[in-house]
């Protein structure tokens, strides 16, 4: 009896152990690769601009402005392809004439010399003498000047064609004196010390209210003799003075 029973727990130690063996050799199931993430959703791409469309106006005005900046290349790509839009146009091709033509085969070998002056531009020159503002880059082709706009005042230029003659200045003879027009005023004697009575003030108040009025008229050599009659009976008003020289001051200018 005791026997079986040593062989029955021998039987199930044996059991145990290849149960044992079996669970140690069994190796660990693989780990698992976590998922990728999801792709990002393609970016659509932004739409290409529209191409800007510049009117007449706006493709004259970039070239005038590339021309006075010395900028010649690009003013002649714009002119150009301007031509290519609308050929034949008056300003473009006259720009690119310019640009293209000796300038003293386009403006002519005679010239005169001239001197800028304060605030003018070679725009202005060109408007002023060659009837064409648009015409400084050809003026400034003959001066050998790269950049229009850096010519300013106290610069000497040569200008194509013959000088202006200048008119003979004006002589503007004095007018004669029109007693019936001043009002008719009788000079009292002075004051006490040569100081102006109150007559007098009351009369260099009428000549002098008289002389405005003529000045304003546009006869500054009237305005002058009733004001100078209006400063010697009461010399001693700031006034009157004031106006005097004033007028004095127009009547030279006119003069010259």
């Amino acid at each position: 009896m005791v026997r079986k029973m040593g062989s029955r727990t021998a039987v199930l130690a044996f059991v145990a152990a290849i149960g044992i063996a079996g669970c140690q050799s069994k190796s660990p199931p693989p780990a698992v690769a976590p998922a990728p993430p999801p792709a990002p959703a393609p970016v659509a791409a932004p739409p290409a601009p529209a191409p800007i469309s510049l009117t007449r106006k706006q493709r004259i005005a970039n070239a005038l402005i590339a021309l006075n900046n010395g900028q010649v290349a690009a003013a002649r790509v714009g002119i150009v392809d301007m031509l290519a839009q609308t050929p034949g146009d008056p300003v473009a091709s006259d720009l690119l004439r310019q640009i293209d033509t000796d300038p003293k085969v386009l403006l002519g070998e005679r010239s005169f010399a001239y001197e800028i002056h304060r605030h003018e531009t070679l725009s202005m020159i060109a408007h002023r003498f060659l009837g064409n503002s648009n015409r400084f880059w050809a003026l400034a082709r003959y001066n050998n000047i790269a950049v229009p706009s850096s010519a300013g005042a106290g610069q000497v230029i040569q200008v194509p064609g013959t000088a202006p003659v200048r008119a003979a200045p004006r002589v503007v003879k004095p007018a004669p004196s029109d007693s019936a027009s001043a009002p008719a005023i009788a000079t009292p004697e002075r004051g006490p010390g040569g100081s102006p009575t109150a007559a007098d003030i009351a009369s260099a108040n009428r000549l002098r209210g008289a002389g405005l009025d003529e000045m304003a008229r546009g006869s500054i050599d009237k305005a002058v003799g009733l004001l100078e009659r209006a400063s010697a009976l009461n010399p001693q008003d700031g006034a009157i003075q004031g106006d005097l020289a004033r007028a004095r001051k127009i009547q030279a200018t006119l003069r010259h």
